[in-house]
C-alpha cells in the first residue's frame, strides 16, 4: 500500500488498447483504452460495456456514493478516490485525477483485459 491506495502488480501502458474475448458468448470482445489526460487518466470504453465496467467497480470497491452533477457527468465517490463518469456523444469514460483513483482505473483495465 502506498499513499493509502492499494497497488496492483499490472500497469497499463499509456494509450494501450486492450481487448478481451471471453469464452462466454454473452460477453463479446471489449476494447478499452487507458489514456493520460491533463491532471489524470481516462478509461475509455464502448457504451455497450458500461454495465460490465460498473460490475467490476462494485465487485472490487463496493457501491459508491453517487453525485449526479450534470446530465452527462456523474461523480462516483469512494474512500480516497473520486471517479468522474462522462458519456458525451456515446463515448463513455471514467476519469481519475488522484493516485487512488488512477490505481482503480488501472485495476479495471487489467480486470477487463
Amino acid at each position: 500500500m502506498r499513499n493509502g491506495c492499494v497497488e496492483y502488480p499490472l500497469r497499463v501502458e499509456s494509450g494501450h488498447q486492450l481487448a478481451r474475448s471471453p469464452e462466454n458468448p454473452d460477453h463479446p470482445a471489449m476494447a478499452i483504452s487507458l489514456l493520460p489526460i491533463q491532471g489524470g487518466w481516462s478509461l475509455e470504453f464502448a457504451e455497450v460495456d458500461i454495465e460490465r465496467v460498473r460490475q467490476v467497480l462494485e465487485k472490487r470497491y463496493g457501491v459508491p456514493q453517487v453525485d449526479k452533477g450534470h446530465q452527462t457527468i456523474t461523480i462516483y465517490r469512494y474512500p480516497g478516490a473520486e471517479l468522474t463518469f462522462q458519456n458525451d456523444w456515446q463515448d463513455p469514460c471514467l476519469i481519475a485525477t488522484n493516485p487512488c483513483g488512477i490505481a482503480m482505473l488501472e485495476h479495471i483495465a487489467n480486470e477487463l483485459a
